[in-house]
């Protein structure tokens, strides 16, 4: 059994020891912050205890130091991979000849019809035509004959060239064209007021036949299938824009896309 005394003493010793604990807890807070503050620039960490390392070892860009990095050589591909210029002189609408071993195209100035090795070299006049204002040539799936269309002052005008110098008148102010999946027959849109007047012609430019007006006089004609073309509105920032597909066989004019902004 303990005296009054000795635990007077104990509980005096217990309670100055937990002073101390109190005081070496707070004066422990009190010069953290200090301790923290003296480390090297660039190593605080979350709450002074976790680092973060620099921006670059996470992947993102360095600062900028004011210094221009060194340039570096770009890699080159093998000689033949390179772009090869094939003419220097503008040119319409080229293409892959039937054999796919040269290529067709329509000299800008003047219309002449060339071909073309793949490196540029051996190029061969085809045929002479005297074209000025030359707008584009729509090339049939064989690559062996083209609807070719030229301004003339104000109208737009139009032909299919067959061969060397073959060819076939087309109805004027046509706005678009495309050949047919087999290419035996060529489909034309004509703006009439405010419609597309569609109409086809054979690949020789015979049996000429206009199939339908429709109030889409901007729209842009592609043959499909044997059955439908499709018809696209000129694609605006402002309006909005659809396609739809008309029937030969039927007449059926039907929504396939739209209204959509930019369509």
């Amino acid at each position: 059994m303990f005296s009054l005394s000795q635990k007077k003493r104990i509980i005096y010793i217990i309670a100055g020891l937990l002073g101390f604990a109190i005081l070496g807890f707070a004066g422990y807070r009190y010069l953290l912050p200090a301790f923290v503050s003296k480390k090297p620039a660039g190593q605080e960490g979350v709450s002074g205890s976790v680092r973060i390392p620099p921006a670059a070892s996470l992947g993102q860009e360095p600062a900028d130091t004011g210094k221009t990095p060194p340039t570096a050589e770009p890699t080159l591909p093998p000689e033949e991979q390179r772009l090869t210029r094939i003419t220097d002189f503008p040119v319409i609408s080229p293409s892959l000849n039937k054999a796919e071993d040269k290529i067709l195209f329509y000299k800008k100035d003047g219309g002449d019809l060339l071909s073309s090795d793949f490196r540029g070299q051996n190029q061969e006049k085809i045929s002479n035509l005297t074209i000025i204002g030359l707008l584009d040539a729509v090339w049939s799936p064989a690559h062996d004959r083209a609807a070719v269309f030229y301004l003339d002052q104000e109208t737009i005008k139009g032909f299919l060239h067959i061969g060397t110098s073959s060819v076939a008148v087309l109805p004027q102010n046509i706005t678009s064209a495309d050949w047919s999946p087999d290419g035996k027959s060529l489909a034309f849109g004509v703006k009439t007021n405010n419609a597309l007047t569609i109409g086809t012609v054979d690949s020789s430019g015979k049996n000429q036949k206009m199939l339908t007006a429709l109030p889409l006089p901007d729209a842009q004609i592609e043959w499909v299938t044997p059955d439908l073309i499709s018809l696209t509105t000129a694609p605006s920032g402002f309006a909005e824009g659809f396609i739809f597909t008309y029937s030969r066989s039927t007449g059926a004019l039907t929504r396939i896309l739209g209204p959509f902004l930019g369509l």
